[in-house]
């Protein structure tokens, strides 16, 4: 499984928000568009694309930023550019970032996630549902504005998840560690997935344009395929 972050803080100015940092990015980023697929590997680290596998769901993600570097809104389509979901990004008067709201494909409300403790090192969030129902708690924390850590427990106590991400000298992911525990006294059960990361192709800014995570437990993997927009 790989989490896909939407939920960061990072340091600007005098403000923590959800900007270009926060993802890693180079020069006046306009929208990135990410597409998943699944693949499988050869020992080389050469990437395959496979198209018949019925457990994963090959998906797009665009995030938008605006002329400041500031996330405003994602939104969620299937392969076909169906939208599935929208997220808005909230900030408060003082434009710290403030949590963020997902819509489905006709507007209505989903969840609200919001922000609980913001600090440059630490994020702690809740997400509620449309009803107001409390779904889960989320704990990330960061070094010089990049995720290290993301915790999530749900609020039947039933599931734990964490991700652990190492980085090189230039903040690229080169390893995440999904750890999903089921506390759940019948059936108590941790899963552990480790994937190597390794960006495949850059722009001429150095931002990735595809980047592939390894399965250290098989031969599969996500390939990542990324189309970078600059503002002119």
């Amino acid at each position: 499984m790989y989490l896909v972050v939407l939920f960061a803080a990072a340091s600007c100015t005098n403000e923590l928000t959800m900007n270009r940092k926060t993802f890693n990015l180079e020069g006046d980023v306009k929208l990135v568009t990410e597409t998943r697929s699944q693949g499988i590997y050869d020992r080389n680290w050469n990437v395959y694309p496979l198209n018949h596998d019925s457990t994963f769901r090959a998906e797009q993600e665009t995030f938008y930023f605006d002329e400041d570097g500031i996330l405003t809104h994602s939104e969620l389509k299937d392969m076909t550019g169906k939208l599935i979901s929208k997220t808005e990004v909230m900030y408060t008067e003082d434009g710290n970032f403030d949590g963020t709201k997902m819509f489905d494909s006709n507007g209505k409300l989903i969840e609200t996630c919001f922000v609980k403790q913001l600090s440059e090192e630490e994020l702690k969030m809740e997400t509620k549902d449309a009803s107001g129902k409390i779904i889960n708690s989320i704990t990330e924390k960061y070094d010089e504005g990049l995720l290290k850590n993301k915790k999530i427990k749900w609020s039947n106590q039933l599931k734990e998840e964490e991700s652990a991400y190492s980085r090189d000298e230039d903040g690229n992911e080169t390893e995440i560690v999904n750890t999903i525990k089921n506390t759940e006294q019948a059936s108590k059960k941790t899963i552990e997935v480790s994937m190597k990361v390794k960006n495949l192709s850059s722009d001429v800014y150095g931002n990735w344009t595809r980047r592939a995570l390894y399965n250290k437990k098989n031969n599969k993997c996500i390939i990542i395929d990324r189309k970078v927009v600059y503002y002119e």
